[in-house]
């Protein structure tokens, strides 16, 4: 019996087999060749990196130019992005970002196939493989690279085979409507599933295409043939490839987070919960930027022993082209060329960047918060407790307005009101007296059961201490509700206090018809260029997903101001921060100020730079 047991033990599962030989595959392939990986990869995330954001720049710039414009926003982008001169740079632009993720790709892809043969590559040879599988791509049989790079891709982000020059990036505020709402949901995720399942399908015909040098037509139908009976085996690699790496970087950024904080003790601190805070942040950068330049690394290796080892051909390296083991030298004449080209990139980058480092240098350091709808985490949003709350809070505040049937503006996010009241009524088909008579407090708590709706005059006066925003939602059914908003406004003695907000265009240009002097601010979902040229408007708020170093600056330059909205968390705002933007519009004010406060007032040689910045421009403006 104890002799059948150990006969039992001894015999291994040939699923652990497979994945420890897995493993073992991806660190041969790595081991043998990563003193010119490594750096392969740094240097070309750079290259990457400034390429990508110089020529992104320019395309856009001169689309812009050929169509007399100087800024794209909400009013025109639809005329913009039609323009022959926008589709054309579009296409150089789509170019030029497969040509550089080809060539990363394939780059990797021989020094690993040099690794399958027992030798080592160069750096050259590395360039040479990748600029040869990019002018490939230029051939007709191939065409079909160009939606696998530019959509597949980066719209699943399941499997990171390319660089990060081009990502999928969804505004936030759609992506909020999205989940809110189940049935955009299921939609939305079921999408999701659906993509990563074609990806995995063609998940080899990269391998096919620069290894066999085959048309990538041809790639996809062999990359479908191979993983033909081994999806589920496929899979279950990549997802413990993704959970490796995701563990070794997070291990690898908190030790140097730890360092870094150690070596922060040094100056005077703020506290221990200021060092979490900072150690959290600190981990989860180093370990997004680390993971940006290495997961390609990572998962081109493990693609590439995957595709050698579902090979049935008995010599397999034989069915690979002759050109993917050639290893190359640079001539004196093509270092000089790749020296000089990356110093043009790094110059251009450079001259870019001067009036973004100017600007956080320049730009006040702390962004105002606003709150947004009041203070509609702890109230009601839109109602007179929220504002008063937001008053003793000491913020700016937000607020939307409509115009009843009858002429009075009240304050409400949406002119249908079932929401807030469960009621399917619109503001506009309801008189002042009708809207009072609804209880627009027991949706957010008991403790607000029979809460009326809020006048925007009864706001104002509360408000008579605070700066305000507010907001124009026009539906149609509002006429002269810009002359009734400037009324309220001008009788309460607020025209300096307050700055009207419209995503809309007209509302705004109205204002200024009737009031030169009134501060607008439009309120955009995504915005690019000179915007400070749009004529009817005095002060921006931005969508999160817009907002830009370069944009911040530009706007700063033209002496204007750029708010953001709506952020909720706080991952968001040391970028925003960093940007210099002049106001974070939020539902939650406290816990917004409470994190400004962690990352402006934080420890070490940083807060002490900030200091005297910010006194120095305080004194005299010797800066």
């Amino acid at each position: 019996m104890s002799k059948d047991k150990k006969k039992r033990t001894s015999i291994a599962n040939p699923k652990t087999i497979f994945l420890k030989s897995f493993l073992r595959g991806i660190i041969f392939l790595i081991k043998k060749n990563w003193k010119v990986v490594i750096p392969f990869l740094l240097a070309y995330s750079v290259v990457n990196m400034i390429a990508s954001s110089v020529f992104v720049k320019l395309c856009i710039h001169f689309a812009m130019l050929m169509h007399g414009d100087t800024y794209i926003s909400p009013d025109n982008i639809l005329y913009f992005m039609t323009a022959p001169s926008t589709i054309l740079m579009l296409l150089l632009l789509c170019i030029l970002i497969v040509l550089l993720h080809t060539v990363g790709i394939a780059g990797v892809m021989h020094a690993y196939c040099m690794s399958m043969i027992g030798k080592k590559t160069s750096f050259p040879a590395m360039i040479a493989a990748g600029l040869r599988a990019g002018k490939r791509s230029f051939i007709p049989q191939n065409w079909t690279l160009f939606p696998f790079i530019m959509v597949l891709l980066p719209l699943t982000g399941f499997f990171t085979l390319s660089f990060s020059s081009v990502q999928a990036v969804m505004p936030g505020f759609i992506k909020a409507y999205i989940t809110s709402n189940a049935v955009y949901s299921v939609f939305y995720y079921g999408l999701y599933v659906v993509l990563v399942i074609v990806e995995i399908l063609f998940i080899f015909s990269m391998n096919f295409y620069l290894l066999q040098e085959c048309s990538f037509t041809s790639a996809c139908a062999k990359s479908l043939k191979l993983i033909k009976g081994r999806y589920f085996k496929t899979v279950l690699c990549l997802i413990i490839t993704v959970i490796l790496l995701f563990c070794a970087t997070t291990s690898f950024s908190s030790i140097i987070a730890a360092v870094v904080l150690k070596i922060s003790y040094l100056f005077p601190t703020t506290g221990v919960e200021t060092n979490a805070s900072h150690f959290t942040i600190i981990t989860t950068q180093l370990s997004t930027f680390i993971g940006a330049i290495f997961a390609p690394g990572v998962n081109v290796a493990a693609l590439t022993h995957l595709f050698f080892n579902y090979l049935e051909d008995d010599n397999k390296l034989a069915t690979m082209s002759r050109e993917t083991f050639i290893n190359r030298k640079w001539k004196p004449w093509q270092a000089v060329v790749a020296v000089v080209t990356l110093a043009a990139l790094i110059g251009v980058y450079c001259y870019q960047s001067y009036d973004l480092w100017r600007d956080a240098v320049l730009a006040p350091p702390y962004p105002a918060v606003v709150a947004h709808r009041g203070d509609s985490v702890n109230a009601p949003e839109n109602s007179y407790p929220a504002f008063r709350l937001a008053s003793m809070e000491q913020v700016e505040v937000e607020l939307d307005v409509h115009q009843t049937k009858d002429g009075v503006i009240i304050v409400s996010h949406d002119d249908n009101l079932k929401r807030i009241c469960g009621k399917d009524v619109y503001v506009h088909d309801l008189t002042y007296d009708e809207i009072m008579q609804l209880d627009v407090g027991s949706w957010f708590s008991s403790d607000y059961a029979g809460l009326q709706i809020t006048t925007l005059d009864e706001a104002l006066k509360l408000l008579k201490d605070t700066c305000v925003q507010v907001e124009i939602k026009p539906n149609g059914m509002d006429e002269g509700i810009e002359e009734r908003v400037l009324d309220i406004i001008n009788a309460n003695g607020m025209h300096d206090q307050v700055m009207i907000l419209c995503l809309q265009p007209e509302p705004l240009i109205r204002i200024k018809e009737l009031d030169p002097t009134m501060k607008t601010i439009y309120c955009m979902t995504l915005a690019w260029g000179r915007v400070t040229d749009i004529p009817f408007a005095d002060f921006y708020s931005i969508e999160e997903q817009s907002i830009t170093r370069e944009l911040v600056a530009g706007i700063h330059r033209d002496n204007s101001m750029v708010y953001c909205w709506t952020i909720n968390d706080e991952r968001s705002l040391q970028y925003l921060t960093d940007c210099r933007v002049d106001g974070i519009v939020t539902d939650n004010p406290l816990m917004m100020r409470r994190a400004l406060l962690e990352i402006w007032h934080d420890e070490g040689a940083a807060g002490i730079i900030r200091y005297y910045v910010d006194f120095l421009r305080d004194v005299g403006g010797l800066i």
